[in-house]
C-alpha cells in the first residue's frame, strides 16, 4: 500500500538505477470501475514534464519509481480524456462521501498493488493524513490511525480543473442512494459552482426534489447558473454546425436569418429576434473567417 504524498517529488531511477527524473503526479484512468487503475506517472526531467506509461515502470514504491529500460521518451506530458491526475486534481478538494452522509477534505489518495495494476483504493481524510504530507517518514505519530474513505463511496469531488471529467466530478448513481433532503445540506456546505454541478449531475426528478430543499437562494442561483450554461453548450453547438457550411451557404443562411429576425421584430417577438440576432452576429463572423464579405454588415 502507498499513498501519494509518499512518492511524489521521488526519485525514478532507469534500467541501471541511475537517477534520471523525479515523479510529480500520478495519473489514473477514470472510468466505471469503482477503483480506477494508475495508467502511469508525470514525471519531471530538467524542467521538462512528460509521461511515462505504466508499461514502462517495474516498480513503484517508497524508494520512488524504477524504469524498465534506460530509454526515456521525453515528449511533453498532454492530459487525454477520462486522464485524473491525483495531486493536481484531488488533493486537498472537498469530496461528498456518500457512506458517511458528509462533505470532506482528500488529504491523501491510497494506492493498493492488484495483481500488476495500482488502483486507487480510497482516500484519506484524517488529520494524519495531511501530517504525512508535512513531515518525514518515520517522524513521531506517523504510525498514527487513519481515516480512509473508500473510493466507491465517493460521490462527487469539487475540483476546479476544467479538464476533470464529468465522471470524476460527480456519479448520479451514488448520490441518487442518498434521499434528496441528504443531497441539499451536503451540497449547500459547497461553493455555489459545485452546488450546481451536483445538481445537474442527478436525474431531473430527483434533482427537483434536491432543489425544493434548498434556500431560495441556492435555488435562483443554481437555476441561473444551469441556463447559462445551457446556453453556452447550445452557442458551441451552433458554432459546430457553422464550421461545416461554405461560403455560398453561408450567405444565404445569413440571408434567411436576417429576414427572419425582421419577421420577429414585426411581429413584437423580441426574445425570438435578439436570439436570431445573435445567430446573425455568429453567421457573419464565421462567414468573415472563411475568407468571405459579411452580407449586409
Amino acid at each position: 500500500m502507498l499513498y501519494v504524498s509518499q512518492i511524489l517529488n521521488k526519485p525514478i531511477f532507469d534500467a541501471r538505477n541511475e537517477s534520471i527524473a523525479a515523479i510529480k503526479d500520478v495519473v489514473v484512468r477514470y472510468g466505471r470501475q469503482e477503483h480506477p487503475p494508475v495508467i502511469g506517472l508525470v514525471a519531471r526531467y530538467r524542467r521538462r514534464n512528460f509521461f511515462m506509461p505504466r508499461r514502462d515502470i517495474e516498480e513503484l514504491g517508497l524508494h520512488g519509481a524504477k524504469m524498465r529500460s534506460a530509454v526515456l521518451d521525453l515528449s511533453p506530458f498532454v492530459r487525454r480524456d477520462g486522464e485524473v491526475l491525483l495531486a493536481r486534481d484531488v488533493l486537498d478538494n472537498q469530496l461528498i462521501d456518500v457512506d458517511g452522509k458528509r462533505v470532506v477534505r482528500v488529504n491523501d489518495v491510497q494506492l493498493i498493488e492488484v495483481g500488476n495494476f495500482w488502483r486507487v483504493t480510497g482516500a484519506d481524510v484524517s488529520l494524519q493524513g495531511f501530517v504525512r504530507r508535512l513531515m518525514p517518514q518515520g517522524f513521531f505519530g506517523s504510525a498514527a490511525a487513519v481515516e480512509v474513505i473508500d473510493w466507491a463511496d465517493v460521490g462527487y469531488l469539487a475540483t476546479d480543473t476544467t479538464t476533470v471529467t464529468v465522471q470524476l466530478k460527480s456519479s448520479k448513481d451514488k448520490l441518487s442512494r442518498l434521499h434528496p433532503v441528504e443531497i441539499a445540506q451536503l451540497a449547500e456546505t459547497l461553493s455555489p459552482i459545485h452546488r450546481t454541478e451536483v445538481v445537474e449531475s442527478l436525474d431531473d426528478e430527483i434533482a427537483a426534489d434536491t432543489l425544493e430543499e434548498m434556500s431560495t437562494e441556492a435555488q435562483a442561483r443554481i437555476l441561473e447558473d444551469m441556463d447559462e450554461e445551457r446556453a453556452a453548450k447550445k452557442a458551441a453547438q451552433e458554432r459546430k454546425k457553422y464550421d461545416v457550411l461554405g461560403e455560398k451557404q453561408l450567405e444565404v443562411a445569413i440571408r434567411k436569418t436576417e429576414r427572419d429576425m425582421l419577421h420577429a421584430a414585426r411581429n413584437l417577438e423580441f426574445e425570438d429576434a435578439a436570439r436570431l440576432r445573435d445567430e446573425l452576429k455568429r453567421l457573419r463572423d464565421r462567414l468573415l473567417a472563411v475568407g468571405g464579405d459579411a452580407v449586409n454588415a
